[in-house]
């Protein structure tokens, strides 16, 4: 991956940076973690692997950085948009986000819905409502509704299979295991 994207509120304002994944905790010269940085920018980091990106904290379009200067690679408009009030006023109110991918697209997963980006073309795909995180495995990509667990189609986001299992807590991840599914989430759960 590219790093961890990372958002600041300093006295000087507010930024942006990625930082190594996998570097020390040097802060000072060629050793810096810090791959990049930019400031002015109040946003919520969304992704850092494939595509780098942050939705503005008070809503609209997706911003697309470089992975070598965060230099901006464009804007991506998100159909439906996120509301402003999912992104929260602080990591504590903020709804979870979380993203998967590969199969050149990103999988981002906000406030109740799974947009698929592709990351060539740095344009929306798909977008579908689900209640967990979408998850890519073997080129089938998993994801939680009200009525169960959904295997949707990678390129069009259209359920290919379900499965009725109840309940499921909100923003519960599901992962393929064997011929059943591990559920992690609040609880884990196994299903079969």
């Amino acid at each position: 991956g590219d790093g961890v994207l990372i958002a600041q509120h300093c006295a000087d304002g507010d930024h942006v940076l990625l930082r190594d994944a996998y570097a020390g905790d040097d802060d000072s010269g060629k050793n810096s973690p810090v791959k990049w940085r930019q400031s002015g920018a109040a946003v919520v980091p969304i992704s850092a692997d494939n595509l780098i990106s942050a939705l503005p904290a008070a809503g609209g379009a997706l911003r697309a950085y470089r992975s070598n200067d965060g230099g901006a690679l464009g804007q991506i408009a998100l159909d439906p948009g996120v509301d402003a009030s999912a992104l929260g006023a602080s990591a504590r109110e903020r709804t979870p986000i979380a993203t998967s991918g590969t199969n050149g697209a990103v999988y981002l997963w906000i406030a109740g819905r799974t947009w698929a980006i592709g990351i060539d073309a740095r344009q929306q795909l798909w977008s579908v409502a689900t209640t967990g995180p979408a998850q890519l495995s073997d080129g089938k990509l998993f994801s939680t509704t009200t009525q169960g667990i959904v295997e949707l189609d990678p390129a069009t986001g259209q359920p290919r299979q379900s499965w009725a299992v109840g309940s499921l807590p909100h923003s519960a991840t599901v992962y393929p295991a064997g011929t059943g599914f591990l559920l992690g989430g609040s609880q884990t759960s196994m299903f079969r």
